[in-house]
């Protein structure tokens, strides 16, 4: 039995032990501090090689911690989708070793990406329309869906994908997904000239969970915003937040923040 004064003698020792061990892990993890466990010491290089330059990187997480990387290369047609693990290691469930390519036969880039309740993955950007013989003038609004597994979601569009053809140049910018699965696109709808000058409005649609457009919304299932009624001023809704009480926001550039019910 051990003597009363040495019992507590050893208990202020076992405290100080776990104080110190709180203490020490507490140094080595401090916040803004690269995270070890996640590829190798807190970096995960994404290394793919595209004919030509890239858009950049979209990055999501899904339901499960998985991260979802998606960039597309509108001159080779290609969406490329990777899914890592939580600790960074290529997900061999996903598509063919973890990766997926979607092939469309026509320019096109994503901009903006999502992940429903159910894990299925969204992306959204523009295509080129096929009766435009110039790129970058004239493009219809793209959106794909993927199930879990990188597949194509058939239950979606047609063959997985959707494009909205709005008999001007418009291209999806972001998307959210509402709580009974219908999805909002915004984005710019009308012509910009990248040499300068244009006019674009903003634009908010809303699709069924099957891809439809949901003509109960809007004016036939879109809302179209000219903030600015000049020859040359550019609206684009850049970005979507739906509050809690189902209100939606959109954000965007040469604009103000504009609310939706």
């Amino acid at each position: 039995m051990v003597p009363r004064q040495n019992f507590k003698k050893m208990k202020k020792r076992i405290i100080s032990a776990v104080f110190l061990l709180i203490w020490g892990n507490c140094l080595w993890a401090q916040a803004g501090s690269l995270d070890s466990t996640f590829g190798v010491n807190g970096t995960l290089f994404f290394e793919k090689t595209f004919p030509f330059p890239p858009y950049g990187l979209l990055t999501t997480i899904d339901n499960f911690n998985r991260i979802v990387v998606a960039q597309s290369s509108e001159t080779d047609s290609n969406l490329l989708m990777v899914r890592f693990l939580e600790g960074g290691a290529v997900d061999p469930d996903f598509g063919q070793n973890g990766e997926v390519v979607l092939v469309q036969g026509l320019p096109f880039n994503i901009w903006s990406m999502a992940v429903q309740n159910d894990n299925k993955i969204l992306v959204v950007g523009g295509i080129h329309d096929p009766v435009d013989t110039m790129w970058g003038y004239i493009s219809n609004i793209f959106i794909a869906r993927f199930l879990e597994n990188g597949q194509p979601d058939p239950s979606f569009g047609f063959q997985g994908a959707v494009t909205i053809d709005l008999d001007t140049n418009a291209v999806g910018l972001d998307l959210a997904v509402q709580d009974d699965g219908s999805i909002l696109v915004t984005g710019r709808l009308g012509i910009i000239n990248w040499g300068g000058g244009g006019n674009t409005d903003v634009f908010l649609l809303r699709l069924l969970p099957n891809g439809s457009i949901d003509s109960s919304f809007g004016n036939a299932g879109i809302v179209v915003i000219d903030l600015n009624d000049t020859n040359y001023d550019l609206d684009i809704g850049g970005k979507i937040a739906i509050q809690p009480d189902g209100k939606i926001l959109v954000s965007g550039i040469n604009g103000p923040i504009i609310r939706y019910r």
